[in-house]
């Protein structure tokens, strides 16, 4: 065997050392970066279920103050209504023949339009 021959293994052996140490050095940061990209998503994961929570209260508040309208709209359609037949026995209103009961008649055919709008 020539000196050559005998270097030859020391130096592979040497280079099989320095790629274990690589391997466990690029694992070891591999695994860091996983851990972190991890939290992150965690984090976003929290942010959307509270977003998403927020618009589901947002929704619902939506729906009760639609509710909350239609029912005050509903209410003054009525009181409105009670108050031109108010006027009407009180004689409040002008004495046109003729006009009077068609004027009465068409606000009731409107507001009770309005009010079977809403209900669809």
């Amino acid at each position: 065997m020539t000196a050559n021959e005998t270097m030859a293994p020391d130096f592979l052996f040497l280079a099989f050392i320095a790629a274990v140490i690589l391997i466990i050095f690029l694992q070891s940061r591999s695994i860091v970066k996983q851990q972190v990209t991890e939290k992150e998503l965690e984090e976003t994961q929290d942010q959307i279920s509270s977003l998403t929570s927020q618009i589901d209260n947002m929704t619902e508040n939506r729906e009760q103050l639609a509710e909350a309208v239609q029912k005050t709209q509903e209410k003054l359609v009525v009181m409105f209504m009670a108050l031109e037949e108010s006027k009407q026995i009180a004689g409040l209103l002008p004495q046109v023949e003729g006009d009077q009961p068609n004027l009465l008649e068409g606000v009731k055919e409107q507001f009770a339009g309005i009010l079977e709008q809403q209900d669809d």
